[in-house]
């Protein structure tokens, strides 16, 4: 993380770019024991010199595993006796790879290269463009894998990336939310005591009500029979108090008439 952020912040080298690449070519660099920063610095290149990812990784892979299996022609292009190459890929292929394609360079134009490619198979015209660039771009290609394998070692570009992004716009919504999360959670415990002393008190009358259900359920014929019985003696009390009233009228009247 840190090599493919240092490599794209210092150049026109997309991200995406780097990671594909490196992606793509993983297996066979492996092989061949070239590092991951190393593999950055072509990526980086070629990126920067318009070359498309999946074209320019199947030539690079070609080139790499053809030096493998027919050093003798690279190295009769290269300008170095045939053991010589060979040990210099076994020891380092990285710097076997840049000291071939600086010797394609230094060989002129592609008019002088087409017939070296045609030698080693590489006469493709996707191929052709992919070596030529890498050719035409050593200096920087070793620029570039100096700056991502320092840093690998390191391994702090991308947490200072990180620092960097996290004080951006969005970095200050996201703590706005989190700190809008925190109150919520601070006013959810201030509101427990509260909500528990609601909740207990509806319990309270929810079972209250649940008991009263439960007694006109299994008393209400009862209590509608001793309703109509009480009801039927109150009237018969009032038709009782308004006869005596008559009575007392009555009576008021005649002591008058007397």
């Amino acid at each position: 993380g840190s090599a493919i952020n240092e490599v794209a912040q210092n150049s026109s080298a997309a991200e995406a770019y780097l990671v594909a690449f490196t992606a793509r070519v993983a297996g066979a660099a492996n092989q061949a024991k070239v590092a991951q920063g190393d593999i950055l610095g072509y990526a980086s290149v070629l990126d920067q010199n318009m070359q498309q990812q999946e074209m320019a990784a199947t030539a690079f892979q070609t080139l790499m595993m053809k030096m493998f299996q027919t050093p003798e022609k690279f190295a009769k292009i290269a300008g170095q006796s045939v053991e010589e190459f060979t040990s210099l890929i076994k020891k380092d292929a990285n710097e076997a790879m840049l000291q071939f394609l600086d010797t394609l360079n230094k060989k002129g134009g592609l008019d002088q290269l087409a017939p070296m490619f045609k030698e080693m198979g590489l006469d493709g015209v996707r191929a052709s463009g992919v070596i030529s660039t890498m050719a035409g771009k050593i200096d920087d290609i070793r620029d570039a894998q100096k700056l991502a394998n320092d840093a690998y070692r390191d391994g702090t570009s991308i947490i200072n990336e990180f620092n960097v992004q996290n004080n951006t716009v969005q970095a200050g919504l996201d703590k706005a939310k989190k700190n809008f999360k925190d109150v919520r959670v601070e006013l959810g415990e201030k509101l427990q005591p509260v909500m528990r002393y609601m909740i207990t008190t509806g319990s309270l009358t929810v079972k209250g009500l649940s008991a009263l259900i439960t007694i006109l359920t299994q008393y209400g014929s009862t209590i509608l029979t001793v309703s109509l019985v009480i009801a039927a003696y109150t009237g018969r009390l009032k038709v009782l108090a308004a006869a005596h009233a008559v009575v007392n009228t009555i009576t008021k009247i005649s002591t008058i008439a007397m």
